[in-house]
């Protein structure tokens, strides 16, 4: 213990000495400052030049729809007539409610004669079709399709009215078809061909091909 003492008292002898006898505090060095903040340059976006602004387009849809309707087949075909035709038609087309094609292949040509398609039963001229086509007056009536298709009976039905008839047909619904258009259609660089072994295209089509001038 003593010892350890007297090392201690002779190192402080000797920093004594070394330092002109007296103990020397050592000098605490400065703490550095921190460096300084440097704010970012801010990044100026270059101008945006002005988009075009698009006008908003008016849709051409329709808005309302109305229904036409009868209560079967030969009253919804007159209730169309009533629509359409007002104040009467100078030409009407009379064809099967039976079947199709017939039916199809004038439709869109009486939409091109500004006349309506009326529908009979194949061996009578229903009563509310009578009624229609004198209310019509038209100036002539065309019966489509042979007597196979539509009765001599109902042309003669018609003819009772006063009503002026032609009857177009041909020996099968393709040439019926033609000789309507020979009969009815002004030449067109467009034409409309469908099949005739069922409706739903022609049906589509006939609208359309009615539109044409």
């Amino acid at each position: 213990m003593l010892v350890g003492v007297l090392k201690v008292a002779g190192i402080a002898l000797l920093v004594a000495a070394l330092t002109g006898g007296a103990l020397v505090e050592p000098t605490p060095l400065p703490t550095p400052s921190p460096p300084p903040t440097v704010e970012p340059t801010p990044t100026v976006e270059p101008p945006r030049s002005a988009e075009p602004v698009t006008p908003p387009v008016e849709s051409s849809a329709a808005t309302s729809a109305d229904r036409i309707g009868g209560a079967d087949r030969y009253a919804t075909a007159v209730a169309a007539s009533q629509q359409a035709f007002a104040t009467g038609a100078g030409i009407v087309f009379l064809a099967s409610g039976t079947n199709y094609p017939d039916a199809l292949s004038a439709a869109p040509l009486a939409a091109a004669q500004g006349g309506p398609l009326l529908l009979t039963q194949p061996r009578a001229l229903p009563a509310i079709v009578a009624r229609e086509l004198t209310r019509l007056g038209p100036a002539e009536v065309v019966i489509v399709g042979g007597t196979t298709v539509v009765s001599s009976a109902v042309e003669a039905a018609v003819r009772s009215l006063g009503l002026p008839v032609r009857r177009v047909f041909g020996a099968d619904r393709y040439a019926t078809s033609r000789a309507l258009i020979t009969e009815f259609a002004e030449s067109s660089s467009t034409l409309y061909l469908a099949t005739g072994r069922n409706y739903p295209d022609a049906l589509a089509a006939a609208a359309a091909a009615g539109s044409i001038s």
